[in-house]
């Protein structure tokens, strides 16, 4: 069981890693051809598409890797009429977004947005492919979709950064990249799993009232995701937009990676809860520590090096420092939250994550309303993350409720990760002045001696993660 982690996490990260180094490459070239006006206009017409995302993801694809890991059978069967549900929805979706930019957009902006709303629908289908995937935990096929995508991406933003072309080509440019991923996605798809189902009716209608509250709470999740972007574009300028959506989007691109980790551990939580409820909670807390162990030292490194970060994407960036500082602890709280959210999902109580939902977007919007007028992009920070901290604190107490509290054992061994973490900042603060770079990997190699000084993890532990032959 742990050696399926171990192997899944490995494909996954790697993967993610060199996807998202790519994906970073990538709006770097952005950043410093098009600056924060033009990068702004990419990063809020993809905030205000996201808005209405939620028409056609009801996070589904969770839900089907759910059912397809305890039954292989049905794969082509809930595949066929998930794509198929998706595909009507799409209908439905392009002409919502379309209108409503009609309104509240004009002139280039608004061609921007109607290039970028397919292109966000194929990236969407893929996500059924990726279901399949973790279903068969074959995570491999997933993490080279990932680096398929990230590497059309930026070839075709290089192109057009060398010959200086608009920013409008941007949008085609990730229209492009997305409509080949799906391309590949469905056809390892085709190739390696449909032959698994066999030929008879399934009826899932079931399925997707299930999925319905998780819609919604996608959709409430997408408003606070998105919304200070889009209002920081419409409140002040695409220009603000550039800058807060760029911390930002750095930001939601490195949690993918400790995130990644969440999602091989759901088909085991899944797993476990339907044969041995006991392990469940002792698994979940495991991975809470993983998540500390990677994601503490990155949120404390970027609070303390936030305008020498920023400022890799241009100088005028750096004005997107005070933002970063903040946004960049969601690093450790989203990794938390999303992982609570696949625990809760893993026990069949996704419905409460619509009242939780509910609660963090109204939050939010009366959050963002409120200081973003006043305070602008450090106002909008500082509700994106309390907001992902009152989505931890309520998920927690969900989970306590339904699987009771962590074991005297559990909860002492995230005393380890802190021990690790304090030796690592005290380095970082003596490092903080000399290149970003350098002053990040030195204090990354302590932070790693120190993790094996403190016994958080062992030679031992890592050597009982891998495994000795194929568990297929």
């Amino acid at each position: 069981m742990h050696k399926n982690i171990f192997k899944n996490s490995f494909f996954l990260i790697t993967g993610q890693v060199v996807s998202k180094i790519i994906a970073f490459l990538s709006y770097f070239v952005i950043a410093r051809s098009f600056g924060p006006e033009g990068s702004g206009k990419i990063l809020a017409a993809v905030a205000f598409i996201s808005l209405f995302l939620a028409i056609i993801d009801w996070n589904l694809h969770l839900l089907i890797t759910r059912e397809i890991a305890k039954n292989k059978s049905i794969t082509r069967a809930y595949f066929n009429k998930s794509l198929g549900f998706k595909f009507l929805l799409s209908l439905i979706m392009i002409p919502a977004v379309y209108i409503s930019s009609y309104f509240l957009y004009s002139g280039e902006m608004r061609t921007v947005i109607q290039i970028l709303t397919p292109a966000i629908i194929l990236m969407n289908l893929s996500l059924l492919c990726s279901a399949v995937f973790r279903a068969f935990e074959k995570m491999e096929y997933d993490a080279f979709q990932m680096l398929f995508r990230s590497i059309v991406y930026l070839c075709l933003v290089a192109l057009i950064s060398i010959f200086k072309f608009p920013v409008i080509l941007i949008a085609w440019a990730f229209l492009t990249s997305e409509l080949f991923t799906f391309i590949l996605s469905y056809a390892i798809y085709r190739i390696k799993f449909s032959d698994f189902s066999e030929n008879k009716e399934v009826y899932i209608s079931g399925i997707f009232k299930e999925a319905f509250p998780l819609g919604l709470a996608f959709f409430f999740a997408n408003i606070y995701f998105y919304l200070g972007t889009v209002l920081i574009s419409k409140l002040g300028s695409t220009y603000d937009a550039g800058l807060y959506g760029m911390a930002y989007r750095m930001v939601m691109a490195i949690v993918l990676v400790p995130n990644m980790i969440n999602f091989a551990f759901f088909p085991v939580l899944t797993k476990l809860f339907h044969k041995n409820k006991e392990k469940v909670l002792s698994l979940y807390s495991n991975g809470l520590k993983t998540q500390l162990i990677i994601a503490l030292p990155l949120a404390f490194g970027g609070t303390i090096l936030g305008e020498k970060v920023m400022q890799i994407f241009g100088r005028d960036f750096g004005d997107a420092g005070i933002a970063f500082k903040i946004l960049v602890w969601i690093l450790l709280i989203n990794t938390w939250t999303n992982l609570s959210n696949q625990l809760i999902i893993a026990i069949n109580r996704q419905k409460t994550t619509i009242y939780i939902a509910f609660i963090a977007m109204v939050y939010n919007v009366f959050g963002n309303i409120t200081f973003i007028p006043k305070y602008g992009i450090f106002g909008a920070a500082v509700i994106a993350l309390t907001t992902e901290v009152l989505i931890f604190i309520m998920n927690s107490y969900v989970i306590r409720r339904f699987l009771g509290s962590f074991t005297r054992p559990e909860i002492i061994q995230f005393i380890k990760p802190l021990s690790a973490f304090f030796i690592f900042g005290i380095f970082l603060l003596i490092f903080k002045d000399i290149n970003v770079f350098l002053a990040s990997g030195l204090s990354g190699i302590i932070y790693v001696l120190a993790i094996f000084l403190t016994k958080t993890v062992s030679i031992s532990d890592i050597k009982a993660l891998i495994p000795k032959k194929s568990v297929y």
